[in-house]
């Protein structure tokens, strides 16, 4: 099982641990969250949120920033969120 997850995994991850936010659709409200690891391709997160988050959002490694990575959830468990990178890096609107 473990050979087939390592197989899907075409980047390294690297190990981080350091606060990030996601910002929702409506760029108004930001979460903290915290990168648990990350690729040139996506990231794992954790993050304690009492919104609900769809299917796609806006990481930014500082809170309000004006560039922020394009998400797609891939998959959740629990409070951990697994994403790829939909886009190049984009501004807030």
């Amino acid at each position: 099982m473990l050979q087939v997850k390592e197989q899907r995994r075409r980047l390294a991850r690297r190990s981080r641990h350091h606060l990030s936010w996601i910002t929702t659709e409506n760029d108004i409200q930001s979460y903290e969250c915290q990168v648990l690891d990350v690729s040139a391709d996506g990231a794992k997160l954790v993050a304690d949120i009492e919104a609900p988050i769809g299917s796609s959002f806006r990481l930014s490694i500082v809170p309000k920033a004006i560039v922020r990575r394009e998400c797609e959830v891939v998959w959740r468990k629990g409070r951990t969120i697994g994403v790829k990178f939909a886009a190049p890096v984009t501004q807030a609107r």
